[in-house]
């Protein structure tokens, strides 16, 4: 390892046997044999993941910037029919979106009556919403851990779950900072993405997840699930939608629409969101599971 890759254990059953599934060099993607947890044994360090949000950002056009600008408007009606899929789960109220790249749903949200809150590790993400959107509020994941508790209704995450360093960290912290009734709100890769579904993603994924292994987490977090299933991504529709079973059938949709995990949970006690302690990492790109000195082989 060096300064910018880090090898790791699982962050639910710390230095577990494990069962490699997919090799990336120089990442190796690994499940948990006693959880079942999928996950990025080795992986990139946080500053390694700094450096990716910054360059992906940074309106050059070789970084990936230039193609995610490019389908603003497609995002922008993603963005609105996931405004009105949180409306099922809670009313308006005050909104925390964490990884808001930036700011579409955002944007989209604060339309919708919500009073919102952006958080962004990357510095060219957050000047981009300063210029377009200056009336947004977007702050680094540093500064979450100065966030007042029980002051959110809903904490959203897209396409942001699985980039966490430290998730079970990060559940504990946005527990803590929902008020009583409020949702998390994720929709992110599924866990057989890495080795059979999509090899062009994952090399800064550090978790791929499934309806168990989310369940795991939020049960150690504290939270209870309301929703724990997949849906067809970009179009939030359920499994056995006929377009579901297109996207996973007709090629050519495949880079469109493809499936991703959805879950939306809430405290299991909401007196428990108060008595939490801090994680013991930040819920961004920094910290995570104990560092693992092992060495892995291919099955």
């Amino acid at each position: 390892m060096n300064e910018r890759t880090e090898s790791v254990c699982c962050v639910l059953c710390g230095p577990a046997p494990r069962r490699v599934v997919a090799v990336k060099p120089p990442h190796t993607i690994a499940r948990c044999e006693r959880c079942g947890l999928c996950y990025a044994a080795t992986r990139p360090a946080p500053v390694a993941m700094a450096d990716f949000y910054d360059r992906y950002f940074a309106e050059r056009p070789e970084t990936g910037y230039e193609h995610y600008r490019s389908g603003e408007a497609w995002r922008r009606i993603v963005a609105r029919g996931r405004v009105s899929l949180l409306a099922r789960h809670v009313p308006v109220g005050r909104l925390l979106d964490h990884g808001c790249a930036t700011g579409v749903f955002l944007r989209e949200a604060a339309g919708a009556g919500w009073d919102v809150l952006g958080v962004e590790p990357s510095a060219a993400a957050r000047e981009v919403i300063a210029r377009e959107a200056p009336d947004l509020k977007v702050i680094g994941p540093d500064e979450m851990l100065g966030l007042p508790r029980r002051s959110f209704d809903a904490i959203t995450m897209f396409d942001n779950f699985c980039y966490l360093h430290d998730p079970l960290g990060a559940l504990r912290r946005f527990r803590a900072l929902l008020r009583p009734g409020g949702v998390i709100l994720s929709i992110g890769a599924l866990d057989h993405a890495p080795a059979h579904r999509a090899p062009e993603l994952g090399i800064t994924h550090t978790f791929y997840y499934a309806p168990g292994s989310v369940e795991r987490l939020c049960r150690a977090a504290g939270l209870r699930l309301l929703v724990n299933t997949t849906v067809v991504k970009n179009a939030n529709l359920p499994r056995k939608h006929p377009l579901a079973w297109a996207a996973s059938h007709v090629p050519v949709l495949r880079t469109l629409f493809f499936r991703q995990h959805f879950f939306v949970a809430t405290p299991e006690d909401p007196r428990e969101a108060l008595a939490a302690g801090p994680p013991h990492s930040p819920p961004d790109a920094q910290g995570g599971p104990a560092v693992d000195s092992r060495e892995d082989s291919q099955p």
